[in-house]
């Protein structure tokens, strides 16, 4: 762990000065060991001193940083290693590869992965970036062609390949995979054209050794990877993360490549276990996109925090189309709620106009229960997003699970209250036999 509050204030200069922001020098310490604020804040303090509270405020798994633009990647910089202790913040870049050999099958690849968008629940999924494999063809060409909406890595065993790709694009600043590069490569690359660099070695020992000196180089922005089997660096991946949230040893994340892997599900199944097991990042070889779905799911729910539920915004939501008379449905804003209810909507292919209530992202029952959905929040959600302004009937369809709200509902609302059905999976078929004459 970082110094702590009363370490950082037995340092300072203990004036009260005010001159941070804060009323003491004590509210400074205590806000400067959380991070909320930076040492540079306070004048009076000397430049060791800032330094040593610079030194101890940094993650002990660094954070590297590689595209640029919209594409900037920022993976590692964790504090813990269960996220129900904080929550992890970065999550590791899942990246697919093509191969440079044929240009126009390349371009065709990358484009597809660079369009594909896919949403659930609420949020968006796609691919991190796009990694290219040397394979015989004209790689600075297909470096040159990359989508700029997503970040490049380059993937090849010689460095001048390497080197020939970055003049030709000399701004993506990418992550480099180069067996065969030196020291002296990885110097030139991380100074000259601001990239990320994986690092090569046959141990986790001589991984550290080997970036203690790149370090000393001020090479920083480092991937870790080992010359061994995918167990041996799932091993190697936990344990660098225990020694470093346990024991503040310096480390950098690891990068995957799976692209040896021949079968597509142990394949997928070995993303999974390197996700879960810390990986900051993730190659996999060219496939349908859609077919990364589970891998995109549960790097979504493993990064997501646990401290906040998971929400969409609160609104209107037109599906199939609906127009003045069709009916209006009404649940929370908690994402599992709104994916589920809105899915059967959808399948019913019923135009529906469907109202998300503002109730801190919690669930149904559970709002009901916790008087966060209730005939106050209802009258309040119908009169903020305008839904009577849109259909010319005033009649809600409310689960029938919160059916005792239906009377104090239409009492505050002046609207009529229908009860629908209890389970999200039976409004397909209940929209399919609802009687449109009750709206009228």
């Amino acid at each position: 762990m970082g110094m702590t509050g009363l370490q950082i204030y037995k340092l300072l200069p203990k004036t009260n000065c005010k001159k941070c922001g804060y009323g003491a020098c004590l509210a400074f310490a205590m806000a400067l060991s959380s991070g909320k604020t930076k040492a540079e804040q306070c004048p009076d303090m000397s430049e060791q001193l800032k330094l040593q509270i610079s030194e101890a405020s940094l993650t002990p798994v660094r954070e590297v940083v590689f595209g640029s633009g919209e594409a900037l990647i920022k993976v590692g910089a964790e504090k813990v290693i269960y996220r129900h202790e904080e929550t992890f913040y970065n999550k590791p870049c899942l990246a697919v590869s093509i191969e440079d050999s044929n240009i126009d099958n390349f371009t065709v690849q990358s484009r597809s992965i660079a369009d594909f968008k896919m949403e659930r629940a609420g949020v968006t999924f796609s691919v991190d970036a796009v990694a290219i494999r040397h394979s015989g063809g004209d790689f600075a060409a297909a470096a040159r062609l990359s989508p700029r909406n997503k970040a490049l890595i380059l993937i090849a065993d010689e460095p001048e390949i390497i080197g020939e790709a970055l003049k030709a694009s000399p701004d993506r600043k990418p992550l480099i995979i180069c067996r065969g590069a030196s020291c002296d490569n990885i110097i030139d690359w991380s100074i000259n054209y601001e990239c990320a660099v994986a690092l090569f070695a046959s141990s986790f020992e001589e991984l550290h050794s080997e970036a203690d000196k790149l370090e000393c180089k001020n090479v920083k922005n480092i991937f870790f990877s080992l010359h061994s089997t995918l167990k041996e660096r799932l091993i190697a991946s936990s344990a660098s993360r225990r020694s470093a949230v346990y024991f503040r040893q310096r480390t950098y994340p690891f990068v995957y490549m799976l692209n040896d892997i021949i079968d597509e599900d142990v394949r997928l199944i070995s993303a999974c276990a390197a996700l879960m097991r810390y990986a900051g990042c993730i190659v996999l070889p060219f496939s349908e996109p859609a077919s990364l779905l589970p891998l995109l799911t549960l790097s979504s729910n493993v990064y997501s925090d646990p401290r906040r539920p998971a929400q969409v915004e609160p609104g209107i939501y037109k599906i199939n189309e609906p127009d003045n008379t069709s009916p209006v449905f009404i649940t929370t804003n908690f994402s599992l709620t709104h994916f589920l209810v809105s899915s059967e909507i959808e399948v019913s292919r019923k135009p529906v106009w469907l109202l998300i209530a503002d109730t801190g992202g919690t669930s149904l029952l559970t709002a009901w229960a916790a008087d966060k959905f209730n005939a106050e929040i209802i009258d309040k959600t119908l009169r903020e997003t305008g839904i009577g302004d849109k259909v010319s009937h005033r009649t809600l369809v409310i689960c029938s699970h919160v059916a005792s709200l239906k009377k104090s509902v239409e009492e505050k609302t002046g609207w009529k209250v229908i009860i629908g059905t209890g389970d999200s999976s039976g409004i397909s078929s209940w929209l399919k036999n609802f009687n449109m004459e009750l709206l009228r």
